[in-house]
Protein backbone atom coordinates (compact mmCIF):
# COMPACT_ATOMS: atom_id res chain seq x y z
CA UNK A 1 0.00 0.00 0.00
CA UNK A 2 1.79 3.08 -1.24
CA UNK A 3 0.43 6.40 -0.05
CA UNK A 4 1.22 9.78 -1.51
CA UNK A 5 0.25 13.14 -0.10
CA UNK A 6 -0.45 16.48 -1.73
CA UNK A 7 -0.60 19.78 0.15
CA UNK A 8 -2.15 22.82 -1.54
CA UNK A 9 -3.81 26.11 -0.71
CA UNK A 10 -7.32 26.38 -2.16
CA UNK A 11 -9.90 29.13 -1.96
CA UNK A 12 -12.77 28.09 0.28
CA UNK A 13 -15.58 26.44 -1.69
CA UNK A 14 -13.98 27.21 -5.06
CA UNK A 15 -11.57 24.35 -5.74
CA UNK A 16 -11.37 23.28 -9.39
CA UNK A 17 -9.65 20.55 -11.36
CA UNK A 18 -7.44 23.19 -12.95
CA UNK A 19 -3.85 23.60 -11.78
CA UNK A 20 -2.54 23.07 -9.16
CA UNK A 21 -4.91 20.30 -7.97
CA UNK A 22 -5.81 18.58 -11.25
CA UNK A 23 -2.26 17.94 -12.49
CA UNK A 24 -1.18 16.83 -9.01
CA UNK A 25 -4.05 14.34 -8.62
CA UNK A 26 -4.14 13.02 -12.21
CA UNK A 27 -1.04 10.77 -12.07
CA UNK A 28 -2.27 9.18 -8.84
CA UNK A 29 -5.32 7.70 -10.57
CA UNK A 30 -7.87 9.03 -8.10
CA UNK A 31 -11.27 10.34 -9.25
CA UNK A 32 -10.47 14.07 -9.48
CA UNK A 33 -14.12 15.16 -9.59
CA UNK A 34 -14.89 13.30 -6.40
CA UNK A 35 -11.91 14.83 -4.60
CA UNK A 36 -12.78 18.36 -5.79
CA UNK A 37 -16.42 18.05 -4.71
CA UNK A 38 -15.36 16.79 -1.27
CA UNK A 39 -12.92 19.72 -0.88
CA UNK A 40 -15.63 22.20 -1.86
CA UNK A 41 -18.10 20.70 0.64
CA UNK A 42 -15.62 20.86 3.51
CA UNK A 43 -14.31 24.35 2.70
CA UNK A 44 -17.68 26.00 1.96
CA UNK A 45 -17.61 27.78 5.34
CA UNK A 46 -14.27 29.40 4.47
CA UNK A 47 -15.39 31.35 1.38
CA UNK A 48 -12.95 34.08 0.44
CA UNK A 49 -10.11 32.56 2.49
CA UNK A 50 -7.15 30.48 1.40
CA UNK A 51 -7.45 27.10 3.13
CA UNK A 52 -4.51 24.68 3.45
CA UNK A 53 -5.63 21.23 2.27
CA UNK A 54 -3.77 17.94 2.62
CA UNK A 55 -4.89 14.99 0.48
CA UNK A 56 -3.48 11.53 1.17
CA UNK A 57 -4.09 9.10 -1.70
CA UNK A 58 -3.72 5.34 -1.37
CA UNK A 59 -2.47 4.44 -4.85
CA UNK A 60 -3.34 0.74 -4.44
CA UNK A 61 -7.12 1.15 -4.09
CA UNK A 62 -7.44 4.81 -5.24
CA UNK A 63 -9.03 5.96 -1.98
CA UNK A 64 -8.21 9.31 -0.40
CA UNK A 65 -8.28 11.12 2.92
CA UNK A 66 -8.82 14.85 3.12
CA UNK A 67 -7.52 17.07 5.91
CA UNK A 68 -8.13 20.78 6.37
CA UNK A 69 -5.83 22.94 8.39
CA UNK A 70 -6.80 26.18 10.06
CA UNK A 71 -5.35 29.14 8.22
CA UNK A 72 -6.20 31.68 10.91
CA UNK A 73 -3.04 31.31 12.98
CA UNK A 74 -0.52 32.37 10.33
CA UNK A 75 -2.06 35.69 9.31
CA UNK A 76 -2.41 36.72 12.94
CA UNK A 77 1.20 35.88 13.72
CA UNK A 78 2.37 37.70 10.58
CA UNK A 79 0.43 40.80 11.58
CA UNK A 80 1.86 40.65 15.08
CA UNK A 81 5.37 40.24 13.68
CA UNK A 82 4.84 43.21 11.36
CA UNK A 83 3.68 45.35 14.27
CA UNK A 84 6.72 44.44 16.33
CA UNK A 85 9.05 45.20 13.42
CA UNK A 86 7.32 48.52 12.76
CA UNK A 87 7.49 49.49 16.43
CA UNK A 88 11.18 48.64 16.64
CA UNK A 89 12.02 50.63 13.54
CA UNK A 90 10.02 53.64 14.76
CA UNK A 91 11.77 53.49 18.12
CA UNK A 92 15.21 53.30 16.58
CA UNK A 93 14.44 56.21 14.23
CA UNK A 94 13.19 58.43 17.02
CA UNK A 95 16.26 57.73 19.11
CA UNK A 96 18.50 58.61 16.16
CA UNK A 97 16.71 61.89 15.51
CA UNK A 98 17.25 63.06 19.09
CA UNK A 99 21.03 62.77 18.74
CA UNK A 100 23.00 65.82 17.78
CA UNK A 101 24.76 65.69 14.40
CA UNK A 102 28.41 64.70 14.55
Amino acid sequence: MAKQSIEQLVEGGKATAAPPLGPALGPLGVNIGQVISEINKKTAAFKGMQVPVKIIVDTADKSFLLFLRSSRRKPISRRARARRTWTRSQTSRSSRSSRSPR
